[in-house]
């Protein structure tokens, strides 16, 4: 029973490390794209999809009730948070990425 736990545990800190690998992947790629010809347009592109995605709504258009642009910014001010926790987290490894590397290797 101890192997099986040990086993868990070993999964869980792997699924977490390559977790945070891929958001720190992801933090970089998207600060990169922030930065290329047509960055923004592909940045706008990408929320409104996600908002599709989670929601199921289309994003609001010009001629929207006020309900739905309502919905939409709470949506942005939800994902904003997500986006913070991110960006902090890509702070840190440009700080000290050692420590994400000496983790794994104990």
């Amino acid at each position: 029973m101890e192997t099986i736990q040990q086993s868990f545990s070993g999964h869980s800190f792997l699924h977490g490390l390559l977790n945070r690998l891929e958001s720190v992947k992801f933090a970089l790629d998207w600060k990169h794209m922030g930065h290329q010809l047509g960055g923004n347009v592909f940045k706008r592109a990408f929320a409104q999809s996600v908002y599709l995605a989670r929601t199921g709504w289309e994003p609001p258009t010009s001629q929207a009730s006020k309900t739905d642009w309502e919905a939409f910014r709470a949506f942005k001010r939800h994902q904003k948070l997500t986006i913070a926790g991110r960006n902090n987290l890509l702070e840190l490894f440009d700080k000290v990425p050692f420590l994400l590397c000496s983790q794994a290797l104990d």
